[in-house]
């Protein structure tokens, strides 16, 4: 049975790990971009709003939003985007 944990253990733990990983230790931490420049993004693909919309599936209204700063991407769309401007080809061949 695992140990129980206190609230403040969680935190301790939690504290101590962000430590280690601002050290530059390997702590098994994955980290999603907190800002991606998703316009900078569509342009270096060679998209319009219209065309990146339709073939990443993302509704237009929301990629607007992206690019005017109006709204952040979520978590997992700031990780698509930056698999997208890491490696473009990969993504493009596979959706297709």
């Amino acid at each position: 049975m695992p140990k129980k944990t206190t609230l403040f253990e969680d935190i301790k733990e939690g504290l101590e790990e962000a430590v280690a990983f601002d050290r530059g230790e390997d702590t098994g931490a994955v980290v999603i971009p907190g800002e991606v420049d998703v316009a900078a993004i569509r342009k270096q693909l060679g998209f319009t709003q219209e065309s990146f919309s339709a073939y990443f599936d993302i509704p237009l209204s929301t990629l607007k939003k992206w690019e005017q700063h109006q709204r952040e991407p979520e978590r997992l769309a700031r990780a698509f985007l930056k698999v997208l401007s890491y490696a473009p080809q990969t993504v493009i061949e596979a959706l297709q």
